[in-house]
């Protein structure tokens, strides 16, 4: 058991172990008298938390004085090395936006047709994003192709304003 887990369960009442690295305790996030939380700690050092009378993550660890980050361990990779795989700290930063390549302009375009379709209006970051979609297809000189969608609409349009007299 790591010091993460110890430390846990010490600050918890009515502890039992139930298994291998699993326990069983009153929850402290609300008055328990039958014990209806679980502590299990996994083989790289995480600690799984579960109250079953329906708590959330982040009230058991406001209730503890603790972070969710606290739980995790250190955040480490997997690396190759000759000598086999081997852990470092994983400094990487998260991505957070989508990658940006062909894929993902045809398919805001794709979007952006289907809600002209059914008459949706975009928002201002919307339309922002279907600009910048168009002026990557510009860029690459790429001629940009309707949906079926779009097509079918169009003809329909046309067909119902001769109808009409336009």
């Amino acid at each position: 058991m790591n010091e993460i887990t110890e430390k846990v369960l010490s600050m918890l009442d009515g502890v039992k172990q139930i298994g291998e690295n699993r326990f069983k305790a009153k929850c402290p996030a609300h008055v328990d008298n039958d014990p209806s939380f679980f502590v299990t700690e996994i083989d790289n050092g995480k600690i799984l938390m579960h109250c079953f009378s329906g708590c959330s993550k982040q009230a058991i660890v406001d209730a503890l004085g603790i972070t969710l980050s606290d739980l995790m361990g250190p955040l480490t990779h997997h690396r190759y090395s000759p000598r086999g795989y081997d852990q470092r700290p994983c400094h990487k930063p998260l991505k957070l936006d989508p990658p940006k390549g062909e894929s993902y302009y045809r398919t805001v375009l794709d979007i952006a047709e289907s809600d002209a379709y059914k008459g949706a209006q975009s928002s201002s970051k919307g339309m922002e994003i279907i600009q910048e979609a168009k002026d990557y297809f510009n860029a690459k000189k790429q001629p940009l192709k309707k949906s079926k969608n779009l097509l079918d609409y169009e003809s329909k349009r046309q067909a119902y304003r001769k109808r009409l007299g336009f």
